[in-house]
């Protein structure tokens, strides 16, 4: 951050370094200073920085600019961090290689999903007939010649 040129930053560096060669009354009143004036020129910094970042999100919004409130609301709320968990070996141990934890991946999702689901056929029978089923191997009617006009509507649409 910038504290006006780092000169408070600057006093505080030789007031400790005073408080290290001579510990006195007076070196430890030189360093609370110095602290208290990069903390006041800290917290100003960082007020005139949240103000004008409003100010900027604000107008963008008034004038329409989705972009420009979208980029400086990223900037008020990110860096976000990216919280990734570690790919385990079978054994427990973790893998930093990505190429081997591609692999690991890999058989997790073959073990995974590879299994074979016992079906029961009496399952199956015992769904209700799906009315769409029939109208499945019928032709477009651009091709067979009719129109979509003389076609009922509720033959037009698969999805409704």
């Amino acid at each position: 951050m910038y504290f006006g040129g780092g000169y408070a930053e600057r006093e505080k560096r030789k007031a400790r370094a005073m408080v290290r060669a001579h510990d006195t009354r007076n070196a430890g009143l030189c360093l609370t200073t110095a602290k208290r004036d990069v903390q006041r020129l800290t917290r100003a910094a960082q007020h005139r920085y949240w103000t004008n970042l409003s100010h900027l999100i604000q107008c963008c919004a008034d004038t329409g600019d989705l972009h420009g409130m979208y980029q400086g609301i990223k900037e008020a709320i990110c860096p976000t961090s990216k919280k990734t968990a570690t790919v385990l070996s079978e054994d427990g141990r973790p893998i930093s290689d990505p190429g081997k934890q591609l692999d690991r991946w890999a058989d997790h999702l073959s073990a995974l999903y590879n299994k074979d689901v016992p079906v029961k056929i009496e399952a199956i029978n015992a769904l209700p007939a799906d009315p769409n089923v029939s109208r499945v191997g019928r032709q477009h009617p651009s091709t067979s010649g009719e129109s979509c006009n003389q076609i009922p509507k509720k033959q037009q649409s698969f999805g409704s």
